[in-house]
């Protein structure tokens, strides 16, 4: 029933090689674009209607020029984490689990026949089921009291009620 961390990487050490790695990132370390990208945090306003926060995932084939951010009307701010600082974006984080790990799960999707499915289920499909069905629940509150922290959340809403709801 024991077993040491060594005998473990040892006894598989064989196999390991057939498993790819889950969550392989598009952000290389030490890159020029680290210099050129201004580290920011508490600078979001969940609570502005309109606002919107994205992360580059890697469902985009084998290129991630972002096109979409790119030629846009309004500019968009480029942000980053600092170093060994996982929660500066820990929203987008949080939705990159829920919205897109858990449906389409870690691969990669470089064929460009499913880019295109894919850019078709996103902008035709998965659109609408996220903001017109899919219900989430924003913290309204977040106490310490001790060393316990205590969260009050508001009741569920999807997007879309949220928006009506508002009066704007």
């Amino acid at each position: 029933m024991e077993i040491s961390a060594a005998t473990i990487d040892r006894t598989i050490k064989p196999i390991r090689h057939r498993y790819k790695k889950r969550g392989l990132s598009e952000t290389k370390p030490g890159s020029i674009l680290k210099e050129l990208i201004p580290i920011r945090t508490n600078q979001w306003d969940e609570s502005r209607l309109g606002f919107v926060e994205a992360d580059t995932g890697a469902h985009c084939g084998n290129s991630i020029k972002l096109k979409y951010f790119k030629h846009r009307k309004s500019p968009v701010d480029y942000t980053r984490s600092r170093a060994y600082h996982k929660n500066d974006n820990a929203h987008i984080e949080g939705k990159n689990w829920t919205l897109k790990r858990q449906y389409l799960g870690y691969e990669r999707f470089e064929n460009p026949k499913l880019v295109k499915l894919l850019n078709d289920f996103y902008t035709n499909k998965f659109y609408y089921f996220i903001n017109f069905f899919l219900p989430s629940s924003k913290l309204l509150e977040k106490k310490r009291i001790g060393s316990k922290i205590l969260k009050k959340y508001d009741k569920p809403q999807t997007p879309l009620e949220r928006l009506l709801n508002s009066g704007r």
